[in-house]
């Protein structure tokens, strides 16, 4: 089903603050799986890495992603899941505009002109949410 707005405004409300979330690869045909922090700005997710990073290399090669964030409401559990294609950023603009809405960006990067800093956008083509409480996930395209 396609996301309304009021989804799309509680789907993307809970990416909101940093979360940490486990960020799916392939590697040659198999999955690889690590946990990433999601910059959610302007509406688009983000992920600051290393441009080293075998993460980069691997989406570089293949750009389908899917991300995974747990959900919790009380003492119920839930997920939010995510796929699409991923996008490694080369637009300097908008790498600065995402390493200053960063908090932690200065932990591991000295400028945005740093060469080891990479911007992974992450282009969300269907969402999968389980909300806290309930036992089955309701797929939207986004």
């Amino acid at each position: 089903m396609k996301m309304d707005d009021a989804t799309a405004k509680e789907v993307f409300g809970h990416l909101g603050g940093f979360p940490t979330a486990s960020l799916a690869t392939l590697d040659n045909g198999r999955p690889r799986v690590r946990p990433v922090t999601l910059v959610h700005k302007d509406g688009s997710l983000f992920v600051l890495t290393g441009s080293g990073s075998k993460k980069v290399r691997q989406l570089r090669a293949d750009p389908r992603y899917e991300i995974c964030v747990a959900l919790k409401s009380g003492k119920n559990e839930g997920y939010l899941r995510a796929d699409g294609r991923s996008e490694v950023v080369k637009d300097a603009a908008l790498k600065a505009a995402v390493a200053k809405a960063t908090p932690f960006f200065g932990t591991y990067w000295k400028s945005v002109n740093d060469p080891s800093y990479a911007l992974i956008r992450l282009h969300v083509k269907n969402v999968n949410l389980m909300r806290p409480g309930e036992m089955e996930e309701t797929r939207f395209e986004v």
